[in-house]
């Protein structure tokens, strides 16, 4: 008994003490108690045979009458729990997370390139592009990982009907280690982004020496960046909606005052951006911890479960923040619904609260923008 309550203990209340996990996990935590699972189902044999033991004993019955009778008596226990549990976690049906990961993928235009940031938002595009094919065309690209020479390494390399990721760094030059954070020190009020990302690729030591520092640090002489946009190029490579065209900005501002650093995340995003000059589109999954953006948000149109990274500010007066034509589209013809727009199917807590989701995020949104243009059919 006492091995079987050690393991038992250690497996289960110990590890509920250690952990202290916070309510609303991403997902459910059983698997961390599985020890104490098992430990639970020797004290269940036990005691079926302790039963069969007393039935045989006081019941002067014959053992194999005893292991019967006790078997059957014992095996209401799960038929009772099969009875009560079923319904709650009856997955039949149910295919949204194949189905929601394919949807951040339907909502962006062919070779793209897609950001997410955290598991649970990059695992389902990954299952749907790997074990069903769809939509290899476009790339993902998680914020997380991209702070490893490994993943960049990756991103740089054909994959699918994706073409490498625009990264001009050499891997000297963001191996783990190098450049893994530049410091925003102002020296001059705004620099140009190319010179910028030039100045943080350079080894020359008068760009890594800082007065009052003793040591080289890598950093950025300004917090606030400026891209000029290429209008050939965005017209060349369809950047930009013919709607919105007269909203082209001749240049992107990046402000990243307040922040004492940024990351080799960030800093390989912008290289992206900026070697890119819009030949593929650049989307953010709408997921992405807004501290992900490197301040590009304000160059961001909705188009579905996506932010699109277009030549415009799409907080200016007169400008359109969601794509409504491409959005309709998305959600009335390209995306599914796992199950979700089916009777019968049973939705847990976790997918009601993605469901919810997309009523806010999604309907929610797009049915405002529709109405501020009129659009109320």
């Amino acid at each position: 008994f006492w091995i079987t309550f050690l393991l038992f203990f250690m497996t289960g209340i110990a590890i509920v003490l250690y952990l202290n996990q916070t309510p609303y996990q991403p997902r459910e935590r059983d698997y961390s108690y599985a020890g104490s699972f098992y430990a639970f189902c020797i004290w269940i044999g036990l005691g079926v045979g302790a039963i069969a033991r007393a039935i045989e004993k006081y019941g002067k019955l014959p053992g194999i009458a005893a292991g019967a009778i006790a078997t059957v008596l014992c095996v209401l226990v799960p038929l009772q729990m099969a009875g009560q549990n079923w319904d709650d976690h009856d997955r039949s049906g149910r295919y949204m997370c194949r189905d929601f990961g394919a949807n951040y993928l339907e909502s962006c235009e062919p070779n793209a390139v897609i950001f997410t940031n955290g598991d649970n938002d990059t695992f389902p595009l990954w299952y749907a592009q790997e074990v069903e094919g769809i939509r290899t065309d476009v790339r993902v690209c998680n914020t997380s990982y991209l702070q490893t020479d490994w993943y960049t390494d990756q991103m740089k390399r054909q994959a699918y009907n994706s073409d490498p990721l625009p990264i001009t760094w050499t891997r000297a030059q963001y191996i783990q280690g190098t450049r893994d954070h530049a410091y925003l020190i102002k020296r001059v009020e705004q620099m140009d982004l190319n010179q910028a990302l030039e100045w943080l690729r350079s080894d020359d030591p008068r760009t890594k020496t800082v007065p009052g520092v003793n040591e080289p640090i890598d950093y950025l002489p300004a917090e606030k960046f400026v891209y000029p946009i290429d209008s050939n190029a965005v017209r060349q490579n369809n950047a930009i909606d013919p709607q919105d065209a007269p909203m082209m900005a001749r240049e992107l501002l990046i402000d990243l005052s307040g922040k004492q650093a940024i990351g080799k995340e960030a800093i390989t995003i912008l290289d992206m951006v900026v070697t890119n000059n819009w030949k593929r589109p650049i989307y953010f999954a709408i997921t992405v911890d807004p501290n992900q953006f490197v301040r590009l948000d304000p160059y961001f149109q909705k188009t579905g479960l996506a932010y699109r990274l277009v030549p415009f500010s799409t907080r200016a007066e007169g400008a359109r923040p969601i794509n409504t034509e491409k959005m309709y589209d998305n959600v009335m013809n390209r995306f599914k619904w796992g199950g979700a727009d089916k009777p019968g199917v049973y939705l847990e807590e976790n997918t009601m609260r993605m469901c919810k989701s997309y009523r806010m995020y999604v309907f929610g949104e797009l049915a405002q923008a529709l109405i501020r243009e009129g659009k109320r059919d």
